[in-house]
């Protein structure tokens, strides 16, 4: 194994591995393709890649952007027939480490991945930002563990635990009588699991200068992500400086009045991903 992996090194002409590559993802998945500016074998055991860039087929939006991988084999896990990679990724200003596991009949069986994330900017993620049509921003670190076939991610089992920290999401629609067109949080708690399509928030819990809120619910996946269904419930708490300032506002003292019980507003968030509601109870 040493010897052929020295040999690979040596030998093994580094502009076609982009190819071979790009080809086994369009052929373990039809709806993706990937361009790879450059990969080479590295020694011992394992393949950098640099540059990749990945595209739904049908749209020419760039659906992920990777600055730098590593993948290496794990050794003990091939003697014991298992296809088992480790993954060093750098991608939009964050780390990504995990394990990929691929079955034995290839990449069209289910795979396996454990992944964690450090620090990745989500503003600079722009395929969700234009999904969604708003303005998102901060950094997520978390962990993801996740089964399922490569042709058909959505329809796979997993767990997830993001921290999100100083994050901005702009609302679809402004809320202008308690001044807010976006929320702004010094911290998320988000944790989720994936199973049958449909995507269940367990726990969320937002930190904000303004408010102090939890939430739970759902999201049903679509193929037209932007049109999955979300419907979320939850609890905020305004805060006390946030609250003195807003209810100078006549409009704003009613609404408080109506809505506001023992201190906290129940909120119901629905509809689809790109246009989501939300009201007040």
């Amino acid at each position: 194994m040493v010897v052929t992996g020295a040999l690979l090194y040596f030998l093994f002409p580094a502009d076609i591995l982009p190819v071979i590559m790009e080809n086994a993802l369009a052929k373990s998945n039809s709806q993706l393709r990937a361009s790879i500016k450059g990969a080479s074998i590295t020694f011992p055991f394992g393949i950098k890649i640099l540059q990749a860039r990945f595209f739904l087929k049908q749209e020419p939006a760039v659906l992920l952007k990777v600055r730098q991988a590593l993948l290496r084999p794990q050794i003990f896990s091939l003697l014991k027939g298992k296809l088992e990679s480790s993954l060093e990724c750098t991608a939009y200003e964050g780390k990504i480490e995990g394990r990929i596991q691929v079955p034995k009949n290839g990449v069209k069986g289910p795979v396996k991945v454990v992944a964690r994330l450090k620090n990745v900017d989500i503003g600079e993620y722009m395929y969700l930002q234009n999904l969604l049509k708003r303005k998102i921003s901060g950094k997520i670190s978390g962990k993801i563990t996740y089964k399922g076939a490569m042709s058909d991610p959505g329809g796979g089992i997993g767990d997830a635990h993001f921290i999100w920290t100083d994050g901005l999401v702009q609302l679809s629609e402004p809320i202008p009588f308690l001044d807010f067109d976006s929320i702004d949080f010094k911290k998320m708690d988000i944790t989720i699991k994936l199973k049958k399509r449909s995507i269940c928030l367990n726990r969320i819990r937002v930190d904000s200068s303004r408010f102090y809120g939890f939430f739970n619910g759902t999201i049903d996946l679509e193929r037209d992500l932007s049109a999955s269904r979300l419907e979320l419930k939850g609890k905020i708490r305004p805060a006390a400086a946030f609250m003195r300032r807003i209810s100078k506002n006549p409009a704003v003292r009613a609404f408080l009045t109506r809505h506001l019980k023992g201190g906290r507003i129940s909120v119901v968030i629905f509809g689809s991903l790109r246009s989501p509601r939300i009201k007040f109870m």
